[in-house]
């Protein structure tokens, strides 16, 4: 699973720096707003289970946090281009 290959840059396993975690997540959170249906549960899943199955430092958690506050963050363009009439679609892409 690709998370495996994120989960040591938000901080699970290895020590990182702030920013790297930050980058690290809001590339991440990116991927995940991309995910759909039994996909998007998957890795969900996956990405809180360590934090089920033994106590995370302090990094990990705010990494893990990071990430899905990036991943629910909507710009104002795309909320208003949700808004807009189905005819005018065509300006917000």
């Amino acid at each position: 699973m690709l998370f495996s290959l994120f989960a040591p840059l938000l901080g699970e396993s290895t020590l990182q720096r702030p920013y790297i975690r930050q980058f690290a997540a809001e590339a991440f959170a990116y991927l995940l707003r991309k995910a759909k249906g039994e996909k998007l549960t998957e890795v969900v899943r996956y990405a809180l289970q360590p934090l089920r199955n033994s106590p995370s430092s302090e990094d990990s958690v705010e990494g893990l946090s990071i990430f899905f506050v990036e991943a629910v963050k909507v710009s104002h363009e795309t909320a208003f281009c949700k808004m807009v009439d189905a005819d005018q679609i065509e300006a917000c892409n």
